[in-house]
């Protein structure tokens, strides 16, 4: 009996290796990982967005000393990295740490090129959350994302043109022929730009340039942009903020809302 048992498992070894592997494996064990890493970007990304929402009225307050609170009547964030004020608004158990970052950017709204004061109503609003991608993420030859990170890419957020990877998307070679990047832009897998017929005709978009003061300036610059002397590659998130709550207090919003028939409301 004994002689049987062993004669039956060796049939059994025989024949697995007769086998063909399964044709999902990358799929069922390599991208989840690659999933991880861009589920951990986004949810950083709601959560600073939920930051910025807590500092915008009506939401806004001041906390005063005896535990009472006073509504602010603008806004209350400030160009810069999101420190730990935006632990509170990040899931339990969610790992807070450097290799990730949100960041506001104010900027001028002609060039786009300089911080300029959040609580202006006619300046700009930038917020953006990157990192860099693992080098176990990369392929050798182009150095761009391989296809198990793209395919995580997709399974999160999908086409949209705000997420991707930070490139260059114009050059500027001087009179002595050295090079440098002109306009930074969000790339996808197809690339900078995506294209689309409308009324019979082709026409090709850029998915999202990255203002100057984000690629230039703060700490997008040294991890992913202009300043980044560390190589590598960067997944980022950019969203452009508005909104009608500038110089009104939470009262003077209400009095408007009665007597417009549609408030203005804000916009990502």
């Amino acid at each position: 009996m004994y002689i049987w048992v062993i004669l039956a498992t060796f049939m059994v070894t025989l024949y697995a290796f007769n086998l063909s592997p399964r044709t999902d494996m990358r799929r069922l064990e390599v991208e989840p990982v690659a999933e991880a890493i861009v589920s951990k970007l986004v949810i950083k990304q709601q959560a600073a967005g939920r930051y910025i929402r807590s500092q915008t009225p009506p939401y806004a307050k001041f906390y005063n000393e005896d535990g009472s609170t006073t509504a602010a009547d603008n806004l209350l964030y400030t160009s810069g990295i999101i420190g730990d004020e935006i632990k509170s608004f990040l899931p339990y158990g969610f790992k807070n740490d450097d290799k990730l970052q949100a960041e506001i950017y104010c900027t001028d709204p002609e060039t786009e090129s300089t911080i300029a004061d959040c609580t202006v109503k006619e300046n700009k609003r930038y917020m953006v959350t990157y990192t860099k991608i693992p080098q176990r993420w990369l392929n050798v030859v182009t150095g761009l994302p391989n296809n198990d990170f793209i395919n995580a890419m997709k399974t999160i957020i999908g086409n949209e043109k705000s997420f991707g990877f930070a490139g260059c998307y114009e050059k500027d070679i001087d009179s002595s022929g050295v090079s440098s990047c002109k306009t930074w832009a969000v790339r996808s897998k197809e690339g900078f730009e995506s294209t689309y017929w409308k009324d019979g005709e082709k026409v090709t978009k850029v998915n999202k340039i990255i203002p100057p003061v984000i690629a230039k300036t703060g700490g997008f610059s040294e991890m992913c942009g202009e300043n980044n002397n560390s190589g590598g590659l960067c997944l980022m998130y950019l969203y452009e903020y508005a909104n009608n709550y500038y110089g009104q207090t939470f009262s003077d919003e209400i009095k408007q809302n009665e007597t417009t028939p549609q408030a203005e409301t804000g916009t990502e």
